[in-house]
């Protein structure tokens, strides 16, 4: 397809973020002509054309996508959703997906990510994809990123992803200076997560942000975690699983090591600090018993003095009595 734009020199102004001929008022846009695809991801779930092969196929090509987006072309786009992904299935075996919709409001470099957010990859591919599995399990109550989520995000890496997520933002009811992730978050999930009633939404994103409450204490909480819980199931049928298991969650080994280290260094340290105090205190015994020996050398001393210059003074007074 062949376009012409055809104007006279000097009838050109510009105006926002096109450029308007001054006599016709043609407006001259920025156009990307791609690979027609059948439809867009939402409007497939939407219409029950997958099947559970197909979900495990679709699933398993996204989070290729994000892998690719994030590592091979250094780009993180915040804004990935089923209907900014595009599908085409009905002349192919297996249907192929692919993203749309790329722009700068939403898209970054991922370096700048890295610096700004302060984690590797490998975590923004994770939170990527726990935004993708949670649009899936609003919109179609069928998350079939759950396998993924499950096997992915761990007891010992939950901090780091929530630090990464959160960005030093740790206030859900804060509009200002809101990481993308918690942009979206409230944008598409706090509705359905917590029934457009914004009493019973968590007061943090993530209670233990703080690296020295990871070991102990009540099991981790707030709207990151809904998140995650909502990223682990299949449907609203499956359970909340807890990480760890149980009504607490399970501490990685470094995390006790380093409370067992910090444990043995406070003995030590307080070891240090009664020996310390013993040998003050001895100290402190031996100086005043030296002090008491003196004095009483001292007084003896005196005594003694004294007492001979008694005898002394009886002798002479005894002389001169002669």
């Amino acid at each position: 397809m062949k376009v012409d734009i055809i104007y006279e020199p000097n009838t050109m102004r510009t105006h926002g973020r096109w450029i308007t001929l001054a006599e016709e008022q043609q407006h001259i846009h920025m156009v990307q002509i791609s690979e027609a695809y059948d439809m867009d991801v939402d409007t497939y779930y939407t219409r029950g054309y997958n099947t559970e092969s197909i979900d495990d196929t679709i699933s398993s090509q996204i989070i290729m996508l994000i892998t690719r987006m994030v590592t091979g072309m250094t780009v993180s786009c915040y804004d990935i959703k089923p209907a900014n992904c595009v599908i085409k299935h009905v002349t192919t075996v297996e249907p192929i997906v692919r993203f749309i919709d790329w722009d700068t409001d939403f898209c970054q470099d991922t370096l700048i990510a890295k610096k700004i957010e302060g984690n590797i990859a490998n975590g923004i591919i994770i939170l990527h994809v726990i935004m993708m599995a949670n649009h899936f399990y609003h919109d179609f109550n069928n998350n079939i990123f759950h396998k993924y989520i499950k096997k992915h995000v761990t007891a010992e890496n939950i901090h780091a992803l929530a630090v990464l997520f959160c960005g030093g933002q740790n206030n859900t009811k804060a509009h200002a200076q809101n990481t993308k992730y918690q942009e979206n978050s409230k944008h598409y999930f706090f509705g359905s997560m917590y029934l457009n009633q914004s009493s019973i939404v968590p007061d943090v994103w993530y209670n233990y942000l703080n690296e020295r409450q990871l070991v102990g204490g009540p099991p981790k909480s707030g709207a990151f975690i809904d998140l995650i819980h909502n990223a682990m199931r299949r449907d609203e049928t499956e359970p909340i699983i807890q990480l760890g298991g149980g009504s607490s969650y399970r501490h990685s080994k470094n995390a006790r090591k380093r409370l067992s280290n910090r444990k043995r260094l406070s003995n030590i340290k307080n070891a240090r600090k009664r020996l310390s105090n013993r040998k003050r205190l001895s100290n402190r015994k031996r100086l005043s018993n030296r002090k008491r020996a003196s004095t009483r050398k001292r007084v003896s001393n005196r005594k003694r003095l004294s007492n001979r210059k008694r005898v002394s003074n009886r002798k002479r007074l005894s002389n001169r009595k002669n």
